[in-house]
């Protein structure tokens, strides 16, 4: 699936729910770029959950046992 097939699901499925809402290319392009660094965040861990003096972060023991 390319960048274009997912925008034409997401225009889909948004105007199928609003209508009136439409999505320019700059803002679709900006919506995934905040979507894939929040997924690498929560696929790393996130930098903010990181304290001295603590080994690991909450979410990447759920992440190894994942893998």
């Amino acid at each position: 699936m390319n960048l274009s097939e997912i925008r034409i699901v997401v225009s889909t499925l948004l105007h199928q729910n609003k209508p009136e809402v439409t999505i320019a290319t700059e803002q679709f392009n900006a919506l995934l770029h905040i979507s894939q660094l929040k997924h690498f965040k929560n696929t790393l861990g996130l930098p903010e959950e990181y304290a001295p003096g603590q080994w690991l972060p909450s979410r990447l023991p759920e992440v190894t046992r994942i893998i």
